[in-house]
């Protein structure tokens, strides 16, 4: 299972800039990591930061 060691970096490109400000972030992770895992992983971190 994913965790948040599995995100590395994230990425500040020329081309990532231009997509942040439509909203999109470009995270760096292990290549065990799929999309479905970030976004769990994600969740967690963001719940946690809310209360």
């Amino acid at each position: 299972m994913a965790d948040i060691t599995d995100i590395k970096a994230i990425l500040y490109t020329e081309k990532s800039l231009s997509l942040q400000e439509n909203g999109t972030v470009v995270i760096q992770t292990s290549v065990r990591m799929t999309k479905n895992g970030l976004k769990e992983v994600l969740k967690t971190i963001f719940w946690f930061h809310a209360y």
